[in-house]
């Protein structure tokens, strides 16, 4: 690429257009450059961000699972029919076929 120059008087050469130019070639790929390396911190940024979020809840549904496991394991051994008539009977209850209700006025408290 060559480059016109225009004389004055002989000894003062112009070559504003040309250096111009080249300063604002170099002011916009810096202003670029520092746009890019910004934006790209900002998303590795949000990307750790979500990647912690991401394990944390990974390690909250395992132990709210485990949780539940034992939940339902301890549900199932307390619903259980046979389970209780079982219990009944290790813990020296009598079966009885009749049940005796009694009726306590209400300023009075019964304790064994």
């Amino acid at each position: 690429m060559t480059t016109r120059t225009i004389v004055l008087n002989n000894w003062l050469p112009l070559k504003i257009k040309f250096s111009l130019s080249w300063r604002f070639f170099w002011t916009f790929a810096a202003l670029s450059f520092i746009f890019l390396m910004a934006t790209s911190v900002v998303q590795i940024a949000s990307y750790a961000k979500e990647r912690y979020l991401f394990q944390e809840h990974q390690q909250s549904i395992i132990s709210l699972t485990k949780a539940n496991e034992t939940l339902e394991v301890g549900f199932s051994k307390t619903a259980s029919l046979t389970n209780v008539e079982k219990y009944l009977l290790t813990q020296n209850f009598i079966k009885t076929n009749k049940i005796k209700y009694i009726q306590l006025p209400e300023n009075q408290m019964v304790r064994k």
